[in-house]
């Protein structure tokens, strides 16, 4: 049995990214027309070479003007590097705390 309705049941969820600069939140949607990002995953092998890491990269890129993405616009980028990435949750980047610039704990040193 289908039972069919007119009333609309969308509701506008409030915008899901939040972003704080200098302990301040900034309003994403207002200040940035474009927002892209990227992720990838690698393969390595660490220092002793007995044991093989997962380094997930995770990059949210901000563009203040509409339009094609240009370096002559302005623009910034949040970097997150793991570089002891969990292998089985499928995530883009591993929840936690990621320092800038990000160290390596496992790769070989000079």
């Amino acid at each position: 049995m289908f039972t069919f309705s007119c009333e609309d049941s969308l509701t506008e969820d409030e915008y899901p990214m939040k972003l704080w600069l200098n302990g301040e939140e900034v309003d994403v949607q207002a200040n940035y027309e474009r927002i892209t990002t990227f992720a990838e995953q690698i393969e390595y092998v660490g220092y002793d070479t007995t044991k093989t890491f997962l380094k997930k990269i995770f990059i949210i890129h901000f563009q203040k003007e509409a339009g094609r993405i240009e370096l002559t616009n302005e623009h910034y980028a949040v970097v997150f590097t793991d570089w002891e990435g969990d292998t089985t949750n499928g995530l883009p980047i591993d929840e936690g705390s990621y320092q800038w610039p990000s160290i390596c704990p496992v790769c070989p040193r000079a």
